[in-house]
């Protein structure tokens, strides 16, 4: 794999500005960030990077939220990649700073990759009592799951690997308190001890030593707050009582262990309830599932927390005076609602004109009138829609920006219209995060984003995965993009159609595509069933333009399915381009046309600077870039992808092109190619049209003459026949020529080319 190298440098930015590539976003978890396929210079040097902490707020109470040079003999560990791609490097800290301690991790050159930090202590660790024990037991890491290769790197938000338990003795004097051979450590600020145990752990048993004598208590299951386990990154509070000999235990507490104890832990309990317009009202809080309420007296500001000891869970609504309020929130961070004559109305706009959004009741209400259609939102938490039947928000024409937060459990089944979280879009819709679906029908179009798009989608994600949905088209992120502009956006979710009959297109960014842009989107999902026309980023092209594109996923379709199966684009049609895009899917299809990039190139369509490294397969027409070309163009690419044709009998299959008429300059293929009859390195059948300039490295013969066509300057590699800038103006590098496609040509015997923004 071509790449280009980049080093790590964790500097002192604002996190959420690095994550999302604009200090002006409002954006407020991660983001893919964009990707506009430009050298990034990542400088080797590391920054403080050992507190887990988000916030300038620090417990002075807790060692482990000291400053790095409490860890200056920790590792530091940064690991990038997987498989063969994977790259690790360790760093030491030195005079401030985190540098490594051989050579920096290198980046491959703007692909994403995931990356993983981790700052811990090497070897035996033992919990002495002491503090400098605590903070060696202690471990940080920090993830992504697929990072864009970013210009900065900074004031990462890690996160505990493993728990803190946090032992409150009021006013009892202890001289030590240990789990097992665990010594905590006292505080000196107060009468409380801290330890750090393994996450996941079920029960222990606390000894507490008073004047010579040691006490125990068990610590079971059934006492923690959390389904039964001490998780990883909370803080528990656990209040022991001595009564004679006794040691009695209160109820436990759960709190972050970044803002320290009473903090709040997402996901367990919530910090306050708020909801203007019912102060010193009395309101009763449902959770998911659970037909008892938890009754709460709000104060004069219309405020209140939750009561210790009260069930937690999801809040799916809140009563008062029999009007229900929908919530759809982790009981986590604060639950705030305006409410007017008994019913909900949006709160105010913040200073930017952004109106916040953090339950069900005030997602509804974007699509009130053609006014708040028009509106600048801003989601500010997790959002769980519960599996409740979801009515699509029939048009977006402001701007919705989902914080990158998640919204779970979406069910539309409806079967009417655009299916979607919303059903068309005009506006802009950004940072939305998708995690879980039940259903996604229409009678039309069907994406998780919105069922088509006419305004611009960028940097968001879908995670959930569907059977069938939509009658026309099934997209992860939109079902038809019509003139519109999708960026930096991400499906990891799987699509399955099992009737082919109603499915037009299925894409995993977009399902059809008339005219528009898709820029630097991904697809990892799963494209399964029996779906027509289909693509790891778009299914179906008209006038589409597509740059800076990837597809991970697996698209293996069966006898049944439709034609034209490609890992970037399922068909084209109309003057269209696709470049800079790459796959490294299996893409195979038990009928017609299956391509790395696309699966049918027609009309007036382009591919340039694409490559190929999956395996491509099909009964007819297979290639490492077009199944099949006609009255196109393929220029500048490559495959280095099996293709195989999988019948008896005529299967055209090529390392570039399985059928051929058309235009293929400057491509080179290093695959295999495999089949019964018509098969080549650059063509299987090369019907008419013209080859030009075009390499391979195998003894498959390059060209299959077929009925037509020329062929000029194509040769195998090796000794003299190799692409060379000075004689044909389609090989110039980009040192030659800013415009052209290629970085380098490689060399007899050496490395092969690379294209210009690998």
């Amino acid at each position: 794999m071509k790449k280009q190298i980049f080093h790590l440098f964790l500097g002192l930015l604002p996190a959420f500005a690095i994550l999302t590539g604009c200090s002006e976003d409002k954006t407020k978890g991660s983001s893919i960030g964009p990707t506009n396929m430009e050298s990034v210079s990542i400088l080797p040097n590391m920054a403080e990077v050992s507190k887990a902490t988000t916030s300038n707020a620090v417990n002075a109470d807790d060692p482990t939220m000291s400053s790095a040079e409490t860890r200056s003999t920790h590792v530091m560990t940064v690991a990038l990649g997987s498989g063969s791609d994977a790259m690790q490097a360790t760093y030491i800290y030195n005079g401030g700073k985190w540098i490594p301690e051989n050579q920096p991790v290198t980046f491959p050159d703007n692909k994403r990759q995931p990356i993983e930090i981790n700052l811990k202590k090497s070897g035996t660790i033992t919990q002495d009592g002491s503090a400098q024990g605590l903070i060696d037991a202690d471990e940080l890491t920090w993830s992504r799951s697929n990072q864009v290769p970013i210009r900065d790197l900074a004031n990462v938000p890690m996160t505990h690997v493993k728990t803190m338990v946090e032992f409150e003795l009021g006013t009892l004097q202890a001289t030590e308190v240990s789990i097992g051979s665990i010594k905590a450590y006292h505080v000196e600020n107060g009468n409380k001890w801290q330890a750090i145990i393994e996450p996941q752990t079920e029960s222990f048993t606390v000894s507490v030593t008073v004047n010579g004598s040691v006490s125990t208590a068990e610590v079971k299951e059934s006492d923690s707050p959390t389904d039964g386990v001490f998780k990883a990154n909370y803080r528990y509070t656990v209040p022991l009582v001595l009564n004679g000999t006794e040691l009695k235990l209160g109820t436990i507490g759960v709190g972050s262990w970044i803002e320290g104890a009473g903090g709040t832990a997402e996901g367990v309990t919530p910090t306050r309830y708020t909801l203007t317009g019912l102060e010193n009202q009395e309101i009763e809080i449902y959770l998911a599932g659970n037909a008892t309420p938890t009754t709460v007296t709000l104060d004069q500001n219309g405020s209140t927390s939750q009561p210790t000891g009260a069930p937690v869970g999801i809040v799916e609504k809140i009563v008062y005076n029999g009007n229900e309020y929908l919530i759809g929130r982790e009981e986590s961070g604060e639950i705030k609602l305006k409410i007017v004559g008994g019913a909900v109305v949006l709160r105010d706009a913040d200073a930017d004109g952004f109106i916040p959004v953090n339950t069900l009741a005030e997602l509804r209400l974007i699509d009130t009138d053609d006014a708040s259609r028009g509106n600048k939102y801003l989601q500010e938490s997790n959002i769980d829609l519960m599996n409740l039947e979801w009515t699509p928000i029939s048009k977006m024409n402001g701007t919705y920006d989902g914080g990158n937060y998640s919204l779970s459990n979406l069910n539309v089944s409806l079967g009417k219209g655009n299916a979607g979280l919303f059903a068309e879009n005009a506006g802009t819709i950004k940072n939305v995060v998708i995690e879980s679906a039940s259903a996604l029908n229409g009678e039309w179009h069907a994406g998780f984003i919105c069922g088509e798009n006419k305004g611009t989608i960028e940097s968001c994600v879908n995670n959930a995965s569907i059977t069938d949905g939509g009658v026309n088209t099934l997209g992860g992120i939109c079902g038809y993009n019509n003139s519109g502009i999708i960026k930096n956006c991400k499906n990891t979710g799987t699509l399955v159609i099992e009737n082919r009959v109603p499915s037009d297109a299925t894409g995993g960014i977009c399902g059809y595509g008339s005219k528009g842009e898709i820029i630097g989107c991904i697809n990892t999902g799963k494209i399964d069933g029996k779906p027509k026309n289909t693509g790891g980023i778009i299914g179906s092209a008209d006038q589409v333009s597509i740059a800076d594109c990837a597809n991970i996923g697996e698209l293996i379709l069966p006898w049944g399915a439709g034609d034209n199966n490609g890992g970037i684009c399922g068909k084209t049609s109309g003057a269209m381009t696709i470049t800079r895009c790459y796959n490294t899917g299996t893409v195979i299809v038990d009928g017609s046309q299956a391509g790395g990039i696309c699966g049918q190139l027609s009309g007036e369509g382009i591919i340039t600077a694409c490559y190929n490294a999956g395996k491509v397969g099909a009964k007819w027409n297979s290639g490492g870039i077009a199944g099949q070309s006609t009255d196109a163009q393929i220029i500048a690419c490559y495959n280095t992808g099996l293709v195989e044709g999988q019948t008896n009998g005529w299967v055209g299959a090529g390392g570039i092109c399985g059928y051929h008429k058309g235009t293929i300059t400057a491509c080179y293929n290093t695959g295999d190619v495999i089949g019964d009859s018509a098969i080549g390195a650059i063509t299987g059948e090369h019907n008419s049209g013209n080859v030009s300039y075009c390499f391979w490295s195998n003894d498959i013969d390059g060209i299959n003459p077929n009925d037509g066509g020329t062929s000029t300057g194509n040769a195998k590699f090796g000794g003299s026949n190799w692409p060379s800038s000075s004689l044909d103006a389609a090989w110039q590098t980009t040192a030659e020529n800013p415009d052209a496609y290629w970085k380098t040509l490689g060399s007899s015997g050496g490395s092969y080319p690379v294209l210009a923004w690998e």
